[in-house]
């Protein structure tokens, strides 16, 4: 024999080994077909009782009838290059090469079935060099094909093993004949096994399907014993419980792996009665190896348990001592990681069948599906359960947040807010506590769940008391007692808790998202309870809403506080107050005092600047506005503008101080502002001018009429007692003109009172003068000179005339009279009684003043002489009117000027409705106030040619004034032709060249833009 790496004979040389055709010349030997025939009756019977040895009896007989040494048959197998021939009978001195192989190109059997005839070889092991060390030596070789349908399939050889062998014709004819035998049995002998194999696959196929259908009725009884179980545990419990009995084992049991913890956990199991459970947790520690094996996913077989080394000794030694001595394991290997393993166990050693371990491997896979199903289906209903629960807390915290956004009153919540709180805490008990800042303690506002007395006792609580509140409060943050009873705490705490039925308690700080403190929000329980942090997602929300409220209530409280402090303030301010907001100057805030100031109603200055600005002259309206862009910034700015008042048209000026309005972060949001009307101020300071330039004037002429009086009286003065007497005579007279004439302003004096009260002043007693004449009232002027003048007869009077002696006597008459058409006054002074004396030849102070002062300050004449028995003057002047030097009256006020929109001594529009159409805001309103203040009552001011349309179908207009380009789009005039359907008369106001008006319409007066609003009311007055 020989293999696949020996030499490959050469085709050429086969030829120079073969020896065939010397058969033919060998001596002829005569068939003898009475031992052919019973060979072949030998090989029937043969195959009739083994048919298996055929073959081998067919090598025999070949040794027999052809007296050879040894015999055999080689059938082609697959296998080496080209085939391998495998030895399936031998004879003879080969028969211990039986079974033995020898590749196609090596052995001569290889050309007989590729020549397919009897060949005889002779020294074969020059051509096939793997026969050369073959023992015995072979000499002659006579091989035979043998044929299965026809196709050569092997051969039959025979082997001569000394020089002297010699085989012939009748040897190649037997072996040729039993050949056909071999091929026959040969062919009978593979259709024998090939139904065997097919019997045994048969019954094998039987026995599977029987099996299968066994244990797919186990497992559908199994699926329907699991199906309505819930728990894990019960469906182990179950699982492990048939499996044991349907596999009649000790035990049977499903292992949990925790990696993590090294921990095997069995929930339940199932074990033969006697033997102990193994439910419980497992340490594997120590066993890493097994593990690994485990991990590995492959199902594990043990026979002997005690032998089994891939556990740790201590592992094995617990479960042999536990009556351990085989087992099966099934391990669950899920994405890479060791989940889980199924395992039976015997009492006895024993040989797992496979149907054991199949059933083994599919029972773990659907307890694994069914345990796997009990989570999802727990985590289901668990989800499901929390879903409600979450659905709940959030219709609850939708309620409440609803309820506190909507409200603004701080009590009369609390008791909802504690029903939320122990709703989304599944608590007993709840209490909220609002912080009080001055004195630093909690104090109950809301609880359900607390008995009275409990309530009463934490009415009020301190911070760092043993309660969960004060420790809460205490520390800043949550505090939980699981059981009260272990927890140290004042005695009136834990008889609170007591009378309560509280066990346990979680407190929970009110803090801002400042993080200022605000109160208490608190949970009790009848039961030692320790909440979870997922307890707490909606409670924390909850939380967050009420220290919001409280914040928001106290704030919108104390915003109330300030902003009544603030409307009482506003409403009792005589000056205007406002607020804006910062970034487009809408006013947002008027005080009732600045809609008076302004001359608007309530709600007249709200809303857009525009609204505000149009009240303010046009020369003053753009600094105005830069004023409050500068407050806009950050500045505090003041500035004084003339407005014109709608209320009634009355031009007056206003002081406004704005200034920034900043929020908490500094930001300026707001602005405000105060105005006060300082018109009279202003007119005020105007008038001090007036009057104090009047002052100076008047105060100067009295004083030089004082330095003429005092010289003109040194003049006549005898000595200086008779020039203090005189002249202060004549300064008191002048006094009293100036107290008559500031009696009544502007008005002088009564000529009676003039008379009677210089008379009275000197006479010795009432019967020694007389006055005569109607009662006339002089002017100011003739008041101030006529008194200088009777005080100067009196006192001459006095000292040399009627008073001067108990009988003289004094006459004063007067009356009026008519010169050149004018009214005059005649006035008599006539003294009696008085002696005789010389007459002066000094012109004295009194002389003066009478012929010269009046002619020459009042137009009139004055004449005094004296005459036996007294002096006797007579006085005639004009009453006209005439100012005195001495009046206090002040000069008329000054007037407030209005700029551009002011209207006086312009044309009097009254009676007049003017339609104004102008699509600028100001222009529009301007021109609309420079009518009203010239009496014109305007419609409009109208925006576009819509608005005006619309306007002419109610009112119609009597003049009118028109921009031409509305809203941008050109020039328009359509409502310049309805305007002249109707007869109106109209003026453009326009900054278009004349080309672009029309024709028909080129005739109506034009006002080139840009125009003062004086010329629009002259030219409006001039329309026609």
């Amino acid at each position: 024999m020989t293999s696949a790496s020996d030499p490959v004979p050469s085709p050429g040389r086969v030829d120079d080994v073969l020896i065939t055709t010397e058969l033919a010349s060998r001596p002829f030997r005569a068939p003898d077909y009475e031992a052919e025939s019973r060979a072949l009756g030998l090989l029937a019977h043969e195959m009739a009782t083994n048919p298996r040895g055929v073959l081998q009896k067919c090598a025999e007989l070949v040794m027999d009838l052809c007296h050879a040494d040894s015999a055999g048959i080689s059938v082609l197998e697959p296998g080496g290059m080209s085939g391998m021939f495998r030895w399936h009978a031998a004879a003879g001195a080969f028969v211990s090469n039986l079974h033995g192989t020898m590749p196609w190109e090596a052995s001569p059997c290889g050309t007989v079935m590729e020549r397919d005839r009897v060949l005889l070889f002779t020294q074969a092991e020059r051509v096939f060099t793997a026969l050369r060390d073959v023992e015995p030596r072979i000499y002659e070789n006579l091989l035979a094909p043998w044929h299965v349908k026809g196709e050569a399939v092997g051969t039959l050889w025979a082997i001569k093993h000394t020089p002297e062998g010699r085989f012939d014709a009748e040897d190649a004819r037997v072996l040729q004949t039993l050949a056909r035998s071999a091929g026959a049995a040969f062919q009978m002998i593979s259709a024998i096994d090939a139904a065997t194999v097919r019997q045994v696959e048969l019954e094998q196929r039987t026995d599977a399907l029987v099996e299968v259908e066994e244990r797919q009725s186990f497992l559908l009884t199994l699926s329907d014993a699991v199906r309505p179980l819930a728990g894990p545990a019960d469906i182990q419990g179950e699982t492990t419980r048939l499996l044991r009995e349907k596999l009649n084992v000790g035990w049977c049991y499903y292992v949990d792996w925790d990696l993590d913890r090294k921990i095997g956990l069995v929930l339940r199991d199932s074990a033969r009665e006697g033997l102990p459970s193994l439910a419980g947790a497992h340490d594997v520690s120590d066993a890493p190896e097994f593990l690994r094996l485990l991990a590995s996913g492959t199902l594990l077989t043990v026979s002997n348990y005690e032998g089994y080394e891939q556990l740790p000794t201590r592992i094995r030694q617990n479960f042999t001592g536990l009556g351990f001595r085989s087992m099966m394991l099934a391990p669950l290997v899920k994405e890479g990681r060791l989940i889980a393993t199924l395992i039976a166990g015997d009492t006895e050693i024993r040989d797992w069948s496979t149907s054991d371990e199949t059933l083994l491997v599919e029972v773990a896979e659907r307890t694994w599906a069914a345990v796997e199903r009990a989570h999802v289906e727990g985590a289901l209903r668990e989800s499901e359960a929390r879903l409600a629960q979450d659905l709940e807390a959030t219709q609850v915290l939708q309620r409440i947040g609803d309820e506190l956004v909507s409200t603004s009153a701080l009590d009369g919540h609390f008791a909802r807010i504690c029903e939320a709180a122990r709703t989304l805490m599944r608590s007993d008990a709840a209490s909220v506590q609002v912080y009080d800042h001055p004195s630093s303690r909690l104090r109950l506002a809301g609880h359900v769940g607390f008995h009275l007395d409990s309530a009463a006792f934490w009415a009020w609580v301190d911070a760092g008391t043993a309660s969960a509140c004060g420790r809460a409060l205490n520390a800043g943050e949550r505090v939980v007692l699981a059981d009260v009873d272990t927890f140290e705490a004042d005695p009136g705490d834990h008889e609170a808790w007591r009378k309560s039925g509280i066990r346990s308690v979680q407190s929970t700080p009110l803090v801002t998202r400042r993080g200022q403190m605000v109160g208490m929000m608190s949970t009790h329980w009848r039961h030692p309870h320790q909440p979870t942090n997922g307890d707490y997602r909606f409670f924390d929300i909850l939380a967050r809403l009420v220290a919001d409220f409280i914040e928001r209530t106290r704030a919108e409280a104390a915003l109330a506080e300030s902003e009544e402090r603030f409307r009482q303030f506003a409403d009792a301010s005589a000056a205007g107050l406002w607020i804006r907001k910062a970034n487009r100057l809408e006013m947002e805030f008027a005080s009732p005092a600045l809609a008076t100031i302004y001359g608007v109603d309530d709600a007249g200055l709200l809303g857009d600047v525009k609204r505000w600005a149009a009240l303010i002259v046009p020369e003053e309206r753009d600094a105005a506005v830069e004023h409050l862009e500068a407050a806009r910034d950050g500045k505090t700015a003041q500035h004084e503008v003339r407005i014109r008042r709608p209320s009634d048209g009355a031009f007056r000026w206003i002081r406004d101080t704005s200034f920034p309005l900043e929020d908490v972060e500094g930001k300026i949001e707001r602005i405000g502002g105060i105005a006060e009307d300082i018109t009279e101020a202003k007119l005020a300071v105007g008038h001090q001018g007036v009057l104090l330039a009047e002052l100076q004037h008047r105060v100067r002429n009295i004083m030089a009429m004082i330095r003429s009086m005092a010289l003109r009286t040194a003049d006549g003065a005898v000595d200086v007692a008779d020039y203090r007497s005189l002249l202060e005579g004549r300064l008191m007279a002048l006094a009293r003109v100036q107290v008559l004439l500031t009696r009544e302003a502007n008005t002088g004096g009564l000529l009676r009172d003039i008379v009677a009260s210089e008379v009275s002043a000197q006479a010795q007693r009432d019967d020694q003068f007389e006055l005569d004449g109607p009662e006339i009232r002089l002017s100011p002027k003739v008041t101030e000179v006529l008194t200088l003048a009777l005080h100067e007869l009196t006192t001459n009077a006095l000292k040399y005339g009627a008073f001067s002696v108990p009988d003289g006597r004094l006459r004063v008459s007067w009356k009026p009279f008519e010169k050149r058409g004018r009214a005059w006054l005649a006035l008599d002074w006539t003294e009696t009684g008085v002696p005789s004396r010389q007459p002066s030849i000094r012109r004295g102070f009194g002389s003066d003043l009478i012929e010269g002062r009046i002619p020459y300050e009042i137009g009139g004449t004055g004449k005094i002489t004296l005459e036996p028995g007294g002096a006797h003057c007579q006085l005639k002047f004009p009453l006209k009117e005439g100012e005195s030097v001495l009046e206090t009256d002040a000069p008329m006020p000054t007037t407030l000027f209005g700029g551009s929109l002011d209207m006086k001594d312009a044309p009097d529009l009254t009676g007049r409705k003017v339609l104004v159409v102008e699509d600028d805001y100001y222009i529009a309103g301007d021109t609309a106030a420079a009518l009203r203040g010239a009496g014109a009552e305007v419609l409009g001011p109208c925006p576009s040619e819509d608005a005006t349309l619309d306007l002419l179908e109610t009112r119609t207009p009597s003049h009118a004034v028109l921009d031409l380009n509305l809203g941008g789009g050109g020039p328009r005039f359509e409502i310049a032709r309805v305007l002249s359907k109707r007869g109106v008369p109209f003026l453009f106001m326009t900054g278009y060249d004349p080309d672009k008006i029309p024709p028909e319409l080129e005739d109506v007066p034009r006002l080139q833009k840009p125009v003062t609003f004086r010329t629009i009311v002259e030219a409006v007055a001039q329309l026609q």
